[in-house]
């Protein structure tokens, strides 16, 4: 490979871009930005759980036809075409032991363990966090580049305006980690019910 390389190949990338119809333009960097903050999302859940010692199951990244899946790490890794939603699931032993109950249940229930319930909210808020620190990232990359390039100034926009509306997954609403971290706080309002095995 001669030097200027890999300058070669983003600027025939860049071409290409700036060729499409806008709508299109904007279509496909909505797309990859939506891509990058739910990947950051899930695995900032994964990582946190392994770190904390709960084993993760299975990691799924988006809705509609499967495009992937494998086995990594011991873990089951699926990913389908669209960024509209992401799960991270817990081992059901490691599950009941930070907590959960009634995990094949339509709605799960969350008692606060004496010594071991503290790691599920932690868990739960690392995927929000992690979109936190990423539109913060881009904003770090704004002020440090001396010439942006448009089309990488567009992208970087969506990545910082999408990481910035997956941090609203804290709010309470059923189904988004907020509501997840609602339920654990009154289950540690009403006090330690059971003590960790």
């Amino acid at each position: 490979m001669y030097p200027g390389h890999h300058a070669f190949h983003l600027h025939h990338w860049v071409s290409l871009f700036t060729r499409l119809p806008y709508s299109a333009r904007v279509v496909l960097l909505v797309f990859l930005a939506a891509w990058v903050a739910l990947l950051l999302h899930e695995l900032a859940h994964a990582l946190t759980a392994r770190a904390l010692g709960v084993r993760v199951w299975g990691i799924t990244l988006g809705r509609g036809p499967v495009l992937w899946t494998r086995m990594i790490g011991g873990c089951r890794v699926k990913v389908a075409l669209l960024p509209l939603h992401g799960e991270v699931r817990l081992h059901d032993s490691d599950a009941a032991g930070l907590g959960y109950r009634d995990l094949q249940a339509a709605r799960v229930g969350f008692v606060w363990l004496e010594g071991s319930s503290w790691r599920a909210p932690l868990i739960t808020a690392a995927g929000s966090v992690a979109n936190l620190f990423a539109a913060k990232a881009v904003v770090f990359y704004w002020t440090t580049m001396p010439r942006l390039i448009p089309p990488l100034f567009a992208l970087s926009a969506c990545i910082f305006i999408v990481n910035l509306v997956m941090f609203l997954n804290l709010a309470p609403i059923r189904g988004l980690d907020g509501w997840r971290m609602a339920v654990q706080t009154a289950a540690w309002r009403r006090g330690p019910r059971l003590q960790a095995s």
